[in-house]
């Protein structure tokens, strides 16, 4: 960042490969934001595997972001893609600074890890591993997520939040059924009578959305299968909606957390 500031603080969030992945962060932080590249599990002395997590966690990384001197205050926003897709929801409806979330081809509901709340607890959207199909020696996980309609205490209740949301939506995603899980959310919001949302889908986009310029990876070795994961999407869209998003992102941050 350079300038005086203040600048727009966002929490950034990627998925199941755990670990600290800091370019998104330092791409957004080159076009005028504080971005705080957030590890949840599988760094230091995180958690080795997405087991269990605490909003208070999150909560800390807030809060940190709030004290420093170049923050633009009293909110924040944050993105995550994948499992940090349902991060983003959550921190977005149980942390009131969060005015802002930009969900990428993540899900609906709290997947795989418990999240302990202050009262109570969202149990985690499990796996049927049995629908896990493997060809050529590659992964393809799309069918086995469980359904979150058949597992309702999983369902993140975005309608409660008071926050803005951005659903990114890869149309040949094959890690999950990310336009499903957007259309749920959406579903979500609009019987709750909210308007607070907006949505963009991309033709030929798979599951892996990165920064612009970024190459293109159909198939990719994730650390949690400890094999190739089939993520879908063709070349050429793919690259186009990721400079695409890019764009669009960045607008909506700005235009959300003052």
């Amino acid at each position: 960042m350079r300038g005086p500031g203040p600048f727009p603080g966002v929490v950034d969030m990627f998925g199941g490969t755990g670990g600290l992945l800091e370019y998104r962060s330092a791409q957004m932080a080159s076009r005028g934001f504080a971005s705080l590249a957030l590890a949840f599990f599988g760094y230091d002395d995180l958690p080795k595997s997405l087991e269990e997590f605490n909003i208070t966690y999150f909560e800390e990384a807030v809060e940190f972001l709030l004290k420093h001197e170049k923050i633009l205050k009293p909110n924040v926003g944050t993105i995550g893609i994948s499992k940090g897709g349902d991060l983003a929801l959550s921190l977005a409806t149980y942390i009131p600074e969060v005015k802002a979330a930009v969900w990428i081809n993540g899900c609906n509901a709290n997947v795989q890890s418990t999240l302990q709340l202050h009262h109570g607890k969202l149990p985690g959207l499990k796996y049927d591993i049995s629908k896990l199909q493997v060809v050529d020696g590659v992964f393809d996980t799309c069918e086995a997520l469980l359904n979150p309609e058949d597992y309702p205490e999983t369902i993140i209740p975005i309608e409660k939040a008071d926050a803005n949301f951005l659903f990114l939506v890869g149309l040949v995603d094959r890690n999950w059924k990310s336009e499903l899980y957007a259309d749920l959310a959406i579903k979500r919001l609009q019987q709750a009578g909210r308007d607070n949302y907006e949505v963009h889908k991309y033709e030929g986009t798979g599951h892996l959305i990165e920064c612009p310029y970024s190459p293109y990876a159909h198939t990719t070795y994730h650390s949690v299968t400890r094999a190739p994961v089939v993520f879908g999407g063709t070349m050429v869209p793919h690259l186009q909606a990721q400079l695409q998003i890019w764009n669009t992102l960045r607008k909506f941050l700005t235009r959300f957390i003052r």
